[in-house]
């Protein structure tokens, strides 16, 4: 009888500790978007052994578990992987870490790490990142296409330009706001290698107008000689409905 106690005592105490654990480790943990570090991905690991993906689309966590081993504790991350017309179950495993500062990270086998985020911080975080803004020049011949996403004076999108009797040309643009003024570059590719050009707009009302003016490359990078001197006489892009 005695035996029978301490083993159910002990079990009992498993399931204490698991149960501790679960609602310890249940949260939100994010981790910068690589090229666009001022937005934040990850995964909400509700109390109830659920998860949501926090700004990922083609990745679809929907469950999540405490595996112990040995003085840490694994976190198995259940989901789906959504691209290129299918659907791929995943299963991700990250181990539990203390940072530096106190908070709770989780650290996969590889590099990718996601630190503990305070809940109100969420909704803000899944906000900034769902918000695009979106400029058109008026129809014409010629066609050059903004699109970003903002955070702080930030900027991260795409700019697209489709010149009558030559190639389309897209890329990426980063960049920053400053007032009526928006400074970036624009990464593209062009006959097989990849080019930078400076990129500077003036807000006027709801529209970007591109400056224009003497430039200096140096490599693969091209840069106005002095900024101060543009005429804002380019693409006047208005803003529009994102597709």
């Amino acid at each position: 009888m005695k035996k029978e106690i301490i083993i159910l005592l002990a079990c009992a105490a498993v399931i204490s500790c698991k149960s501790k654990s679960s609602t310890t480790v249940a949260g939100s943990y994010v981790s910068p978007i690589a090229g666009m570090e001022a937005f934040s991905e990850g995964v909400t690991l509700n109390a109830d052994g659920s998860a949501s993906s926090i700004n990922t689309a083609t990745l679809q966590y929907s469950k999540w578990t405490v595996v112990p081993s040995g003085k840490n504790e694994l976190i198995i991350l259940s989901g789906e992987s959504i691209g290129n017309g299918q659907t791929i179950p995943v299963s991700d495993t990250f181990t539990m870490v203390k940072e530096p500062d106190g908070k709770t990270a989780l650290q996969s086998t590889g590099a990718r790490k996601l630190t503990f985020t305070d809940p109100a911080r969420v909704s803000e975080v899944i906000s900034e990142y769902s918000t695009d803004y979106c400029y058109k020049n008026k129809e014409t011949a010629d066609i050059a296409e903004l699109r970003y996403k903002k955070s702080g004076n930030l900027i991260f999108g795409s700019l697209s330009y489709q010149i009558s009797g030559k190639d389309k040309n897209f890329g990426n643009i980063k960049g920053v706001i400053k007032g009526d003024t928006l400074t970036g570059d624009y990464t593209f590719f062009a006959e097989g290698s990849e080019s930078v050009r400076q990129v500077v707009l003036l807000k006027t009302g709801t529209s970007w107008k591109e400056g224009v003016g003497e430039v200096e490359v140096e490599g693969n990078k091209a840069r106005f000689k002095d900024i101060s001197t543009l005429r804002f006489e380019g693409f006047s892009m208005d803003s529009t409905a994102c597709n």
